[in-house]
């Protein structure tokens, strides 16, 4: 009855639509369209039939009704729902009868005709619409002409059109499956669309006109998003329907560059005053697809014309014909030709880019001169620069000394730095080679040599400045005359004014880092890019200079002297520094903070020079030395430098040398005064905060100039982190640890002690002073030394404690180092009185005294560490442990059971390694011990005094794993026997057990009861993995495991922990008593909703043990390993079955994968099975799982289900068919063409599991393929397709961010926009394809060694090659082909050229004609130049 119903009901509405339609001539569309309202609500009210004389009928007349030049045609035109109704009859109107309508009516000089007129919207009727929809989020366009010419208006009806286009062109590109008359009329309908370029163009252009009104932001609330995407795309395909012509470039020039460069210059954020308001996925691609069209169509042919006949009408009309706009055409037409793409083979290639690059650049220049101001010129130049240097273009060097003439230094009073910055750049011969390069140069430098403050005012510029000496510098690193710029640079060096020079404020650029400092310079230096013989000419040349400015001599040795590593040099050019530096070192000639850099230049010369030498200098700058280190302010550069080289010069003449005494003595001297100096420095200054630590990994030999006075910090740092054996020297001189040690370690002053914030940097300075010591392993041989620092730091512990307790910061610290003291590096004797103070002072603790649970977490450490080695401190018993148990218990046993259970471990592992201690030394300490413990065994209230505590169970966890192991305690005479041991265990674990099981269900006790509950359950129940499940069965009673197993369900379901340690520790134990010991819920422990849930669902109070604080993983593995230790293969099998049954319908299914995967990892072939005459083997889990994984809803839950598959493909291969190995294969395809749920753009661990897949196939079930290659080159054709698809996104991106940052001037933006590309792949991602390739093409002998190939004599591997070799030349079409598409990374393409050359290894010469005529000339171009480096760096033999 309902089928007829809705029959009959739908013919009604038929009927209705053909009524509708005939009344249309005598009512027409309505005063306010509502005809045609009518129209559309029966249109789409019905479906797509055979029958279409209604469509046909709508259509027909709504294109008569829309020709006419009158205002009601022209308001039919303009209203949206016109062609809506059109679009919808597009799509149910067979194409040949459609053809013939569209041409009857004339349909291409309407559409034309209301493109033209919806492209010029009238502006007062815009702000009238505007006003009137201000609070309409989806505004309703009338059936009146005046709203519908606004601006909305017009966007609204260019939308509907472009929509109606889409529905018709993607009509005609599915014709393959249709009959004859379909093809046919779909050949009509692009004939219409087949008109000469200049008649096209009259479409497109007023379609880019509505792209670029509907990026401003008074369209925002429209909402044209979805639909927006396809607007570019649609105009795309219009034009390639084109009757193409020789000048089609030349009138898109004419027509379309103006509206698209404006358009494309919003869209990539090169129109400054534009700020669209489209979404960032209509920018994206718009921005895509437009500047891909531009290429194609008016780039590519300007650049052809060019190369071709040195043509260069096509872009001088572009230019000419956007000049309207040029603040935005001229940089977007550049970028379009810098961006085109490069043209294959010859070896002119380079030299025809870099003339295309430099005329465009000529044409963008010249139109940039005539704007107005100069100061808009000038940023504009700044935009095509850098564009030119991200695309590596060339231009030539007049344009660029022009620009540097013109805008650059034109102004006496404000250099343009940050353009002359991108003018070296991209290319530093502007300002060198030729009479006017250097005359440039010269000008530059006269203006680097001025007042620093006065020239360069902003930070930018400042960086500017330093990009311009690194270009520079690079320029003469080309030339291959570094020696060239070194003289050049001391030459302006001596030409500044000594004055400034002196003021670090106003101090010229060429003293400053941008040159000193160089990094570049420095490695040119360092990597020897000079000859020896080179750098002694320069030394030559600058002693024969004269004297000048000392301080400019300083500069100049201490960049050589810094860089200059090489023993060829340091051995021929040291003498040569110290002749120069010896004229000007003394402090008569040098004043300020420059005078510090005569030290390391003197400390580099000492230790480069032989032993005469060396000590010659030492005699000569001793008087100096002593006279700066003894009378000299210690906060003076002068100082702290003079302190550095003496050092230096110390350890070189160490021990032997003439005066290592006279310099011993010195620093001896100068060491008390820097104890003085750091006791009296106030912890919280900048000058106490030091980090010996820290400086010890980034030292490098002289920290940075800057204006700022060394302070104690500095000395601190340098001696204990970069000075490695100035401190174990120095105590060599006496009996105790150095002054200046102690003052460094020593407890802050009384009047500071009661200071929170000073006992807090006490004790980081105390942490870092001691870690940089024992962090030091020049340290670790001074066993003197080192004995003297650890007896300081456990002086400390015992001191600082009594007072303060070990919470204090200090103490805390004195734990932390002693706990990061190596092993071998504590005595016997330190290690048992480090024990004895641990146990003293926590016995003199008060009974209320409160140990936070880190601290304890310290101290339960340095206790581990401590007793892993021989440790018998005094009165050494086992109520020690006890004892210390009850302490911890009474700070951790309300806190989160996270914390419970590690301080539980920390105290099973301490009394672990005392006991071990106790039982290898057994007849001298061990008897004694065992026998004091035995009542602990036997009487359950033997405490001391102690509180009872779930803390004590760990303990005796210990106990029954050294007794149950130990030859000592079996038979009578034993001191404890094992079964008494594990009898006391399990009673303990019981109570825990029994008070949760009575309690659990009550509500009436607190929070902190629940949590003291929750934690002693915990503990028992990890304590419980050392007794047998016969014993625990016989201790704990039936009724209890029934209430643990309820209260275990109720807790996983709440996302509680000790629901799931219940469930293992029941199913371990107590198998045969549970209503489900085999469960399948492991969705639940992976449930994102629950996890690390904090709030219980009965009273709101805080949950001590959520799931997601621990590794849920490891939670899982233990429950199935309980759950499969007592099955057998076949039980194994069908648990496997069940979890696989339960995944499907799983909110989470990353459990039951993990649990999957861990049973078949225990799992062995099993002979005896019945496995094949079973339903369900490893082979239909696989095949179900291979299933799965198109249906993962996640990448982690992919990339987990590819793990079991490839664990299942590869342990247990032998259960693997033909079917497993062709559908895995299969998989791969339908993942990598994003055809399941999973895209490789959501995660770049997908592409990663699907190249393990694919390995592990090729590797191990290289058998199977030989006969299906067809399966595998589809798989890694997909994969081959994916990569480079999304690796050219990132290309794109990259490329579209970089223009971004540098119209907008901003750097902070950077990072985010390189991200945010929409890539994830990358070269590494390559490499790893690389290998899927020659795994195909280089087989192991171990894959291929069964293999029955026709050919005794032949090897397998040679053989499986040549089969590779007449199938794997498609993956070279394949890739040839997306070079063609697409736009591959470098990095991509240099990764994946190892694998191509692979395949031309085992191409025989008939398939490479095969491959050579499948092409056609731009791939033949691309093949050959693959071919030619292939030979080159390659495995080709030439055979």
């Amino acid at each position: 009855m309902d089928v007829d119903s809705d029959e009959a009901h739908s013919e009604s509405r038929e009927r209705d639509l053909i009524k509708a339609i005939r009344s249309l001539d005598q009512t027409g569309p309505g005063d306010q369209g509502q005809h045609l309202e009518s129209i559309w609500t029966l249109l789409t009210s019905i479906s797509s039939s055979n029958y279409f004389a209604a469509e046909e009928s709508v259509l027909r007349w709504l294109l008569k009704s829309m020709k006419p030049n009158n205002d009601t045609a022209e308001t039919l035109r303009r209203f949206p729902l016109t062609w809506r109704i059109l679009g919808c009859t597009f799509q149910r109107i067979p194409l040949f009868s459609l053809a013939k309508s569209l041409a009857d009516r004339k349909f291409m000089a309407i559409l034309q005709q209301t493109l033209v007129a919806v492209a010029k919207p009238n502006e007062d009727s815009s702000r009238t619409s505007e006003s009137s929809n201000k609070r309409k989020r989806t505004p309703t366009y009338t059936f009146q002409l005046d709203s519908l010419k606004s601006r909305e208006g017009c966007i609204a009806t260019g939308e509907a059109i472009l929509d109606a286009l889409r529905v018709l062109l993607d009509r005609l590109d599915h014709t393959s499956s249709l009959g004859l008359n379909e093809k046919m009329g779909a050949e009509h309908i692009k004939a219409l669309f087949s008109q000469p370029a200049s008649e096209m163009v009259t479409y497109l252009a007023p379609v880019l006109t509505l792209c670029d009104l509907s990026t401003t932001a008074t369209t925002s609330h429209l909402d044209l998003t979805e639909s927006q995407r396809t607007w570019i795309q649609t105009l795309s395909t219009v034009w390639n329907l084109r009757l193409q012509g020789h000048a089609d470039a030349l009138e898109a020039a004419m027509f379309l560059s103006r509206p698209g460069f404006g358009l494309l210059g919003k869209l990539v954020g090169l129109a400054q005053d534009a700020h669209p308001s489209l979404d960032d996925r209509v920018k994206a691609t718009w921005a895509e697809q437009l500047e891909s069209f531009m290429h194609r169509n008016l780039m590519l042919p300007a650049k052809s014309a060019f190369l071709n006949r040195r043509d260069l009408e096509i872009p001088t009309t572009a230019i000419d014909v956007s000049k309207a706009i040029s603040a935005v055409s001229v940089p977007v037409f550049f970028r379009l030709a810098t961006r085109a793409p490069r043209i294959f083979g010859g070896v002119t290639a380079s030299k025809a880019e870099g003339e295309w690059t430099e005329e465009t650049f000529k044409l963008a220049y010249r139109r940039l001169n005539k704007l107005e101001p100069p100061q808009l010129t000038s940023s504009l130049v700044r935009i095509l620069l850098q564009d030119a240097i991200a695309t590596g273009s060339q231009i030539r060097l007049q344009d660029l000394r022009s620009i540097c003439d013109a805008h650059a230094l034109g102004d006496d009073d404000a250099t343009g730095w940050q353009l002359l910055s991108l003018i070296a750049q991209c290319d530093p011969d502007a300002f060198l080679l030729t009479d006017k390069g250097e005359r440039l140069f010269a000008t530059v430098a006269e203006r680097l040599s001025q007042d620093r403050s006065g020239t360069i005012r902003a930070q930018a510029d400042e960086e500017a400045v330093k990009q311009f000496l690194d270009a520079i510098i690079g320029g003469f690193e080309k030339a291959r005359d570094l020696p060239g710029f070194l003289k050049r640079w001391y030459t302006q060096l001596t030409q500044c004014d000594r004055s400034l020079v002196l003021q670090p404020e106003k101090r010229p650029v060429w003293f400053t880092d941008a040159v000193h400092r160089n990094s570049r310079l420095t490695h040119l230096i360092k990597t020897s890019s000079m000859t020896p013989k080179q750098l002694l000419n320069v030394l030559q040349w600058v002693k024969e200079q004269g004297d000048g400015v000392p301080e400019a001599k300083l500069i100049f040795l201490d960049t050589i002297a810094s860089s200059a590593t090489d023993e060829d040099f340091s051995d021929v050019v040291g003498p040569k520094i110290f002749d120069l530096v010896e004229t000007v070192w003394s402090s008569a000639h040098l004043q300020g903070d420059l005078q510090s850099l005569r030290w390391p230049i003197l400390a580099k010369t000492v230790s480069w020079a032989d032993f005469a030498s060396a000590n010659k200098m030492q005699t000569l700058i001793s008087p100096e030395l002593k006279r700066v280190l003894s009378k000299q302010p210690l906060d003076h550069p002068d100082t702290f430098r003079a302190f550095q080289c003496a050092t230096t010069i110390w350890l070189a003449s160490y021990p032997d040398g003439p005066n290592e005494p006279s310099l011993s003595d010195l620093l001896a001297s100068f060491s008390e005064r820097l104890a003085e100096y750091v006791q009296s420095v106030d912890p919280s200054s900048p000058g106490g905060s030091w980090d010996p630590s820290k400086a010890q990994t980034r030292w490098r030999q002289k920290p940075p100039l800057d204006d700022s006075q060394p302070a104690a910090a500095s000395y601190v740092d340098f001696s204990l982190g970069a000075a490695s054996r100035l401190l174990p020297l120095l105590s060599r001189k006496s009996s105790s640890l150095p002054t200046f040690l102690q003052r460094i370690l020593a407890i802050p002053p009384a009047h500071d002690a009661s200071s929170s914030s000073s006992s807090s940097y006490s004790g980081e300075r105390l942490t870092s002073a001691l870690n940089a010591v024992f962090a030091n392993e020049t340290t670790h041989h001074e066993t003197e030394f080192i004995g003297k620092v650890v007896d300081y730091v456990i002086d400390t512990l015992e001191f600082q404690s009594k007072s303060a307790g070990w919470d204090d910061a200090r103490p805390r610290a004195a734990l932390r180092s002693l706990t990061g003291v190596p092993d071998e590096l504590l005595s016997r004797q330190q290690r048992e009185r480090i024990m004895e103070t641990l146990h003293g002072q926590r016995r003199k603790m008060k009974a209320k005294a409160a140990v936070s649970p880190s601290t304890w977490a310290l101290v339960l450490g340095l206790m581990v560490k401590v007793m892993r080695r021989p440790t018998f401190y005094s009165g050494m018993a086992f109520k020690h442990l006890t004892s210390l148990a009850s302490s911890v218990a009474s700070s951790v046993s309300h806190s989160r059971s996270i914390q419970t259970l590690g301080m539980g471990r920390l105290v099973h592992d301490v009394s672990l390694a005392t006991l071990r201690q106790m039982n290898d030394h057994f007849d001298e300490w061990g008897s004694a011990y065992f026998t004091k413990a035995k009542r602990y065994v036997l009487d359950a209230d033997a405490t001391d005094g102690d509180a009872q505590s779930a803390l004590h169970i760990p303990i005796f966890k210990a106990l029954v794993s050294v007794v149950s192991s130990s030859p000592h305690f079996t038979g009578d005479e034993a001191p404890v026997r094992p079964d008494a041991v594990q009898l006391r265990l399990a009673q303990m674990v019981k109570r825990p057990l029994d008070d949760y099981a009575g309690g659990w269900r009550s509500s009436n006790e607190n929070n902190t009861q629940k949590k003291a509950q929750i934690n002693d359950l915990l503990l028992a129940v990890d304590a419980s993995e050392t007794l047998t499940p016969e014993l625990l069965r016989k201790t704990i009673e039936p009724e209890v495991t029934a209430e643990l197993e309820a209260a275990s369900q109720q807790s996983i379901s709440r996302g509680h922990l000790r629901g799931w340690r219940l469930r293992t520790f029941l199913i371990k134990n107590f198998p045969g008593y549970l209503g489900q010991p085999r469960p399948t819920d492991f969705d639940k422990l992976f449930d994102l909703d629950r996890e690390g849930g904090g709030v219980s669902a009965e009273e709101g109070d805080e949950v001590p043990d959520p799931v997601g604080a621990t590794n849920p993983q490891e939670t899982l593995e233990a429950c199935v390993d309980a759950i499969v230790a007592n099955l057998d293969h076949a039980q194994r099998l069908q648990y496997i079955e069940k979890l696989i049954e339960v995944m499907r319908t799983a909110p989470v299914a990353d459990g039951h994968l993990l649990a999957i995967r861990r049973i078949v990892s225990q799992m062995d072939d099993d002979p005896k099975s019945s496995e094949t005459s079973t339903s369900f083997d490893l082979a239909t889990a696989h095949s179900r799982l291979t299933k799965y994984l198109a249906e993962t809803r996640t990448p982690r839950e992919f990339s987990r289900c590819a793990e079991v598959l490839h664990s299942l493909l590869d342990t247990k291969a032998t259960s693997m068919s033909q079917w497993n190995i062709e559908t895995t294969m299969s998989a791969i395809s339908v993942v990598a063409a994003n055809r399941a749920k999973v895209h490789l753009t959501s995660s770049a661990a997908v592409f990663t599991s699907l190249c393990k897949l694919a390995s592990i196939v090729i590797r191990r079930h290289r058998l199977r393929l030989d006969d299906h290659y067809h399966i595998l080159l589809t798989a890694l054709e997909s994969l081959l397709r994916a990569l480079v698809h999304n690796t050219s996104r990132r290309s794109r991106g990259n490329t579209t961010a970089a223009n971004h940052n540098r119209s907008n001037n901003s750097s902070n933006n950077s990072s985010n926009n390189n991200n945010n590309n929409g890539s994830l792949l990358n070269a590494k991602h390559a490499a790893m394809y690389t290998r899927l390739v020659t795994l195909v093409t280089e087989p192991s002998a171990a894959s291929v060694s069964r293999a029955q190939y026709v050919g005794a004599l032949d090897s397998a591997t040679d053989a499986a090659k040549r089969v590779a070799g007449r199938h794997v030349y498609l993956l070279l079409v394949q890739y040839v082909k997306l070079q063609l598409e697409l736009d591959i990374p470098r990095d991509v393409q240099e990764a994946l050229e190892p694998g191509m050359y692979s395949i031309f290894d085992v191409t025989p010469p008939p398939v490479r004609k095969i491959l050579n005529d499948a092409m056609d000339a731009s791939g033949r171009a691309i093949l050959r130049e693959m071919f030619k480096r292939y030979t080159q760096f390659g495995k080709w033999s030439g055979v």
